[in-house]
């Protein structure tokens, strides 16, 4: 047995590499906290938002006139997530990596994308945004609400009620907002003509 000089824990291997400082005593210790995984949440909602946007500019071949955009984006991740992660911690970092996607959100997708590939005012970019993000709002304020509103017991079952919860309200939220336009019609019908296709064969 080999004992850690620093911490005092034992281990079967010598010069075992370990963390020496203090274990969490708790499993809420090993859970991030509330502020951290909003942060995370916002985070992956602005990356994904990008998705879209960058298939059209990648695919009209704009690269040289937004060269300089992936510079500008390591500068302020980086300087942004060292000055958030003094005030907010953990949460500080990925509140700096949304300000660095910001930046593609405010410029190379309204300036370069709208206006050169689809020839749409900068301003029409956030006025398809702007509603996508408050009806985005809405969901998880709606959902956050009825989940607290509602608490289980038993630890497992909360988490399924959570799931549900996360599965069907957003979804009917979307749907009644978008049942009737013209993308969720072409999409219905993509995704209805394979089922109708496997119920024949059956």
């Amino acid at each position: 047995m080999w004992k850690c000089p620093k911490c005092g824990r034992s281990f079967k291997k010598e010069n075992q590499s370990h963390y020496c400082g203090k274990a969490p005593e708790t499993v809420d210790e090993y859970i991030l906290a509330h502020n951290v995984l909003v942060a995370l949440t916002i985070y992956e909602f602005v990356y994904l938002m990008k998705i879209t946007p960058s298939i059209f500019k990648e695919g009209s071949g704009i690269f040289y006139e937004d060269r300089f955009v992936p510079v500008l984006e390591s500068i302020v991740n980086i300087g942004m997530s060292i000055l958030l992660l003094q005030f907010f911690g953990l949460a500080g970092v990925f509140m700096g990596t949304i300000c660095c996607h910001l930046i593609t959100h405010v410029y190379t997708y309204p300036a370069l994308v709208f206006k050169k590939v689809f020839h749409k005012k900068y301003t029409d970019y956030f006025k398809i945004v702007i509603p996508e993000l408050v009806l985005v709002t809405i969901c998880v304020v709606i959902t956050a609400f009825i989940s607290k509103m509602v608490v289980l017991d038993n630890p497992l079952l909360e988490v399924v009620k959570n799931v549900l919860l996360v599965l069907f309200v957003p979804n009917v939220i979307i749907w009644m907002v978008y049942h009737k336009y013209d993308e969720y019609k072409y999409f219905k019908n993509i995704l209805s003509k394979p089922l109708r296709k496997l119920l024949k064969n059956k």
